[in-house]
This record gives structure tokens, C-alpha cells and sequence, in this order.
């Protein structure tokens, strides 16, 4: 009760089982409400004036208390306005009940409705191509010195011309049992510094000549390594080094900490700087540099769960002081020469300028503060990286980007009033934009030689009711050549392998529709993922996962293509385009920014996206319309919102993720999903409006 004199609020009722959808009668002395008495939802009646209650009946749908509850846990009911009877919704009809008891008495009527529904996103993806593209290429950097780019894809070291072509392994190492990564150049281009990775025998710092040749192990002491960077004169590396959880039993992900050590490019006993917080999944390593004259190490760590900060110690990890921090931030690195800071904010890249202002911190967002900041990009932001003082580098994928601060900076050309001049300056290049170069890696797709049997099982072809005992079939390659009953199917001659199949069961390969297996560090990749094999071992062959760290699931879905990693198809919408505020979020408030999100999404391999709590309708339908631009397809989650769920099916979304949580569903909603493509995948585990298998 809320006293409208005094603004206090008194609790009416604490009843066990709940409390929801209250209304009052005419006169305001009795109030009703639905309760949940065991598992049956039902009304009750109570005297505001003795606190007496009574049961009115049941016959409700199951109540949402379990659910979110977004428009109250029941339809609204109300008292007749003579008070004697209450009128209220159940079991898909309408009702009226009189106060007394009694039967209930439904209220008929008929709705005739007229929608339009929206064509659902439907799209194929490319399975059979013989190559493979990698789009997730990381550490990606450029020496002029040494005249090419390198980067990490694959799991390999790669390099090419400063011009994209001529694209190749870098080591020559011929060590196709050990993964590499994070390589940097050292300043005057001769020679390269990166990290690798073995599932037993753990990884390394190594160094060898900026062509690959010569490598040699830096560190004796085996765990997860990431991010060396050169001093200014070449003589030292500072990294990046796990707590030493792979070595526990624990994966890539398990760090309790990260530290950063110095070490002498020659080998040598590593020097311990200080400890770094880890930054959670969808969050890169921290990456330490050397600053101006060596005197100092910066890297960025987290400063809450939105906010990183980037700061420096001395190289005895002392004196630590905090230079800027940057709300929705994801990665930073300060110039050579001390001067500038280039920052990833909520996807974009930007440039500020770094003043010397004794201790204060400096906050940087996407807009001018303290200081004028320039914006770098306009649709996607990583492996910020300096390759000297004048020029900052980035990557959009497989594509990469140079600029100068120069151009940056320069004024715009002028602009000419002649009409024809200003239809030809439309089609021309802005002469200050960056420079992008489309690095094209592709490798063959991978499939399986030779020819296998499986002789004996009961196959299940999925035609109709068809069991076949006895059956024989024969895989040659990636595909099923045939199979049948005994004696139907022909055996080939160059069979490389039989399966005794008696007493098996053989069915095509199942799809999880909704599998989250892609959630853990963004950087350095395992050999082999045991949730990529702990689905095998289930029959999973392919498999959809609507929310993931966006550059690791990528990056292992590249390597199973290409048969670097063993695992099940993975398909992936990549981290979430997220309405709420948190870090990572998709801002959405135009077409144009819902297009930009979907683009650069599918820069890094995504063929779908995750449309997730953008609280208004018209956003949603961005997103839509922007993925049927692209032929991709858009999985919506409504967060329990059943308003949201209808709207979302009318729209024409590929599929509802999660449940619905009413239940049951009456015909008017069944006839209108059922006129529509959209598909559902309830999901055991998130269950609105039920038990949650989250916890069981």
C-alpha cells in the first residue's frame, strides 16, 4: 500500500507462493490477487479491513513468476464496476467469476486479426568451396624496415609484402606440432620476436631473423606467453607470462593473474616487472611496450568492468601512476616517441594526444574532452600498433590498415562550387584516408583421405521411418558414397578401413542448434579444445553458437576448416550486439549503425549475428534489414519479454533463441508462428517461465 500523503510503502500481504496483478473493487475493501498455491496459480480475495483472505478459484495459466515478469506476473483482471463479480483471463479464454464462489461463466468472443509478416532470414553458407579464407589475422604489423607485414592466423606465423601479395609461412621451421604467435619485428626490421604454444609441452618466448630463419628458445621455464615488445635500441623484450595454470591442469583461460617480465634479447634470467589483473573472456591480454628511452613500461589493464586504464611502471615495477582512463575501452598503445595514444573504444579507433601533466589521469571516450581526439575508423578497430612515430597501423579483419598522423591531420580538400566538379569529387578517394591493404590467405579446405566402411549397424538415413538392419556404408573422402542393406551396396576395392559395426547404430551427425562453446581468452589458442571433442564424442558434427568471444571462436573455427584443429563445424554469431550498458555493447541508434555492426562482424567470419535486449523495435528491424543486405541471419533473444518474442516473429528473424516463457501457447499464437520460416530452439538450460537447468 502506498500512502499518497506521506509517499511510505506498507506491505499488504506476505503470503507464501507469491503475490502479483493486484486490483481493487469499487468501493476499495477487498483486493485481489494471484498466488501460486502449489503448483496451480490462483485468485484470492482479501478484506482490506480484517486482513481475512479467501480463495476465489483456480482455472489461470500458470502464473510467471519464475519468469522476469517485464508486464507483471499474470493479465490484468478487474472487478465489474458493481463490484459483484471479477473478470480475468485463463486457459485462452475470457472469464467472469462472482465474488461469492461458484462456477466460472466465459465470456465469448472471436478475433478476427490481419498481420504482415516479414519474409524470415534464410541464407545458405559456403560448406563445399575447396579453400579456405582466413579472416581473423591477428598480431598483425608492419615493418618498413624489413619491407612486409606479419601476422598469426591459423595458428601459424605468416608474412607478405607491404602491398598484400606474396603471402606465406614465415618459419621454415617445418614444426607442424607447435602453434605460434603474437610476433613483433624489432625496430630495425632485422629480426623477430613471438610466442608458441603446445598443448603438452607448454610455451615459449623465441627470437629469430625478421625472415624466420635461425629461431631460438628465450625463456627454460615452460607456461603461456604472450605479447614481447623490443626496447628502442633491440637489446631487450619485455611479455606477457601466465600464473602458471597450464601447468596445474587448467586451460589457456584458467590464469589466476598475468606478470610481465623484462628478458635480453640474447636469453638470459628474466626480470619480474609486476602482476597484471586477467581480463576476463572477450578481452585481450594485456600488451607491455618499453616507452620513450626504455625508462618506463605501459600496458592497459582493467579499471572496473567497463573502463580500462593505461598505465606505467618503472622497469622494477615500482612507481606505477594511471595516464588515462577509457570507458568502454579494449585495447591502447602509446606512440615512440610518448606523444599520442591509440585507443579501441566500443570497436572504433581513435587518437588523442597524451600531455605531460604531472599526475593527472586523462579520460578518453569517443567524443573531444580534455583534449581533441581523432577518430581512426568508422567500423572496426584491432592490434593497434605504432610503427614509428608518424604512422599507426590497425586491423578490420583480413584487412589492413596504415595512417598517418599527417594525412590524419591534414585539411580536407577544398571544396569546388562547379556542380559537374562536385559529381566527379564523389566518386574520388578521400586523399587523407588511411590506406588499406586486403591481405588474401587461403588454404584448402580440409578433408579426409582415403575410403571407410562401416559394416554391419543399423543405419537410420532419416527418410521417413526407414531403418535398415544390417547395412553397409561406404565413405570416401567427405562424402557417403553409398549405403544400404547388405548385398546392396557395392565395396570398393582401395578400402582403407572397415568398421565391424554389428550391434551399432549409425545416424547422420547431429546439429546443436545452440551450443556455447566459444567463451574464454581472445589470444593464444589450445591445440585441441576438449569441448570441440567432448562434442564429437556426442554425435555433434556442426555446431551453431549465438554468443562467443568473438576473435577466439573465429580464429578455432578457421583452424577446424582447414584442418589445423579437430572439432565439430563451428558456425558463430561472435560476441552479442548488445542493448545494455556493458563493455562490448553495440550502440544502435540508426540504420547506418546496425549495418556497420553486422559488416564488421562478418569481416571477421561471422555468417550470423545475435541480436540481443536492443530495447526498441525499430532497432531490432536495423538489424534485420542490415543482415538481409549482407545474406546473413540474425538470432534474437527477447530476455523472457513475450512482447518482444511476437514482435520478433513478426519481423521475420531467422530463429527465437531460449523459451518462450508462456506456457502453453494458444492457437492465436500457434497459427501465427506456423504461417511463418522463423525457428525456435527453446534451450534445456536458460528456461524462462521454468526451472532453469543452469543450476541442476
Amino acid at each position: 500500500r502506498w500512502d499518497r500523503q506521506t509517499g511510505e510503502f506498507t506491505p499488504v500481504t506476505s503470503r507464501y507462493g507469491g503475490a502479483g496483478n493486484a486490483s481493487l473493487n469499487p468501493d476499495g475493501t477487498l483486493l485481489a490477487y494471484v498466488t501460486r498455491e502449489g503448483l496451480e496459480s490462483r485468485i484470492v480475495l482479501r478484506d482490506l479491513e480484517s486482513g481475512a483472505e479467501r480463495f476465489l478459484g483456480g482455472g489461470l495459466d500458470r502464473d510467471q513468476q519464475e519468469a522476469f515478469a517485464w508486464t507483471g506476473i499474470y493479465p490484468a483482471m478487474d472487478f465489474t464496476p458493481d463490484g459483484k463479480e471479477i473478470v480475468y483471463s485463463g486457459k485462452g479464454r475470457l472469464w467472469r467469476r462472482s465474488i461469492e464462489g461458484g462456477d466460472p461463466i466465459e465470456i465469448p468472443f472471436t478475433a478476427r486479426v490481419e498481420q504482415t509478416l516479414q519474409e524470415a532470414l534464410r541464407f545458405k553458407p559456403d560448406v563445399l568451396s575447396e579453400n579456405v579464407r582466413a579472416r581473423t589475422l591477428r598480431w598483425i604489423h608492419e615493418s618498413t624496415e624489413a619491407g612486409r607485414i606479419v601476422f598469426c592466423a591459423l595458428g601459424r606465423l605468416y608474412t607478405c609484402n607491404r602491398d598484400g601479395s606474396n603471402v606465406r609461412r614465415l618459419l621454415n621451421d617445418d614444426d607442424d606440432t607447435t602453434f605460434e604467435y603474437a610476433p613483433r619485428f624489432s625496430p630495425d626490421g632485422k629480426r623477430l620476436a613471438y610466442v608458441t604454444w603446445n598443448d603438452e609441452a607448454k610455451g615459449h618466448v623465441w627470437r629469430s631473423n625478421a625472415n624466420g630463419r635461425t629461431p631460438r628458445q628465450l625463456t627454460e621455464v615452460p607456461g603461456q606467453y604472450a605479447n614481447p615488445n623490443w626496447s628502442s635500441d633491440g637489446k631487450r623484450l619485455v611479455y606477457l607470462k601466465g600464473s602458471g595454470a597450464t601447468l596445474r591442469g587448467g586451460d589457456l583461460t584458467g590464469e589466476l593473474w598475468h606478470e610481465i617480465y623484462i628478458l635480453d634479447a640474447d636469453g638470459g634470467e628474466p626480470e619480474y616487472v609486476t602482476s597484471v589483473g586477467v581480463r576476463g573472456a572477450q578481452a585481450r591480454m594485456p600488451n607491455p611496450i618499453f616507452g620513450p628511452d626504455d625508462a618506463r613500461i605501459y600496458y592497459f589493464e582493467n579499471a572496473d568492468q567497463k573502463t580500462i586504464q593505461y598505465v606505467s611502471v618503472r622497469p622494477d615495477g615500482t612507481d606505477k601512476q594511471t595516464h588515462v582512463k577509457i570507458p568502454y575501452g579494449e585495447e591502447a598503445i602509446l606512440s615512440p616517441d610518448g606523444k599520442w595514444l591509440a585507443y579501441k573504444h566500443l570497436h572504433d579507433g581513435y587518437l588523442a594526444p597524451l600531455p605531460r601533466v604531472g599526475q593527472q589521469t586523462l579520460d578518453l571516450g569517443d567524443k573531444d574532452g580534455a583534449v581533441v581526439v581523432k577518430k581512426l575508423s568508422s567500423d572496426l578497430a584491432d592490434w593497434l600498433h605504432w610503427t614509428d612515430a608518424n604512422t599507426i597501423t590497425w586491423a578490420a579483419g583480413p584487412s589492413f590498415y596504415r595512417q598517418t598522423l599527417d594525412k590524419l591531420f591534414a585539411e580536407p580538400p577544398e571544396e569546388e562550387e562547379d556542380d559537374e566538379a562536385e559529381e566527379d569529387e564523389e566518386d574520388e578517394p578521400d586523399p587523407n584516408a588511411p590506406e588499406e591493404v586486403d591481405v588474401v590467405l587461403e588454404v584448402p579446405r580440409h578433408v579426409p583421405a582415403g575410403t571407410l566402411v562401416i559394416d554391419g549397424a543399423r543405419l537410420i538415413p532419416m527418410a521417413g521411418d526407414e531403418v535398415i538392419e544390417d547395412g553397409v556404408m561406404v565413405i570416401r573422402g567427405n562424402r557417403i558414397v553409398a549405403a544400404g542393406r547388405r548385398g546392396s551396396v557395392s565395396i570398393p576395392d582401395d578400402v582403407d578401413h572397415t568398421v565391424d559395426a554389428r550391434g551399432l547404430t549409425a545416424i547422420p551427425g547431429l546439429v546443436d542448434a545452440h551450443a556455447h562453446m566459444g567463451y574464454g581468452g581472445l589470444d593464444i589458442n589450445p591445440q585441441r579444445d576438449w569441448k570441440y571433442y567432448a562434442n564429437l564424442a556426442y554425435g555433434v558434427t556442426t555446431t551453431m553458437d549465438p554468443s562467443a568471444s568473438t576473435h577466439l571462436v573465429f580464429a578455432q573455427s578457421e583452424m577446424v576448416e582447414a584442418g589445423v584443429m579437430k572439432g565439430p563445424r563451428i558456425y558463430s554469431t561472435g560476441f552479442i550486439l548488445y542493448g545494455a550498458d556493458i563493455a562490448g555493447k553495440a550502440p544502435t541508434e540508426s540504420y547506418e549503425d546496425a549495418l556497420r555492426h553486422v559488416q564488421r562482424l562478418k569481416k571477421l567470419g561471422a555468417f550470423s549475428v545475435k541480436s540481443y535486449m536492443q530495447p526498441r523495435r525499430e532497432q531490432r528491424q536495423w538489424y534485420i534489414k542490415a543482415a538481409r543486405e549482407e545474406e546473413m541471419l540474425v538470432f534474437p533473444e527477447g530476455g523472457g519479454n513475450f512482447e518482444y518474442y511476437l514482435g520478433m516473429i513478426i519481423d521475420g528473424h531467422t530463429g527465437i533463441e531460449h523459451s518462450v516463457p508462456v506456457a502453453p501457447l494458444y492457437d492465436d499464437v500457434v497459427q501465427l508462428w506456423a504461417a511463418t520460416e522463423v525457428g525456435y530452439t527453446p534451450t534445456l538450460l536458460v528456461s524462462y517461465g521454468g526451472l532453469s537447468g543452469e543450476h541442476w
